[in-house]
């Protein structure tokens, strides 16, 4: 996996290696533990750049697929 991959990237290695990427939203928490709140990805809404979590990103997913 590569840290610079966008949202997509991400989610395909949800769909497609959901136990990979349990194991990276896992060491992301540990680290957001120790550094705050930072993550992987972003996100930019009204011109606000935020972090965007890997378990926000599977949350999301995860939700727009059980209204499916």
């Amino acid at each position: 996996m590569c840290v610079r991959g966008g949202q997509a990237h991400w989610r395909r290695l949800l769909e497609h290696h959901p136990d990979r990427f349990a194991d990276y939203e896992r060491q992301e928490q540990e680290f957001r533990g120790e550094f705050g709140s930072v993550a992987i990805l972003k996100e930019q809404r009204n011109g606000v750049v935020r972090p965007l979590p890997l378990a926000e990103l599977r949350r999301r997913h995860e939700q727009a697929h059980s209204a499916v």
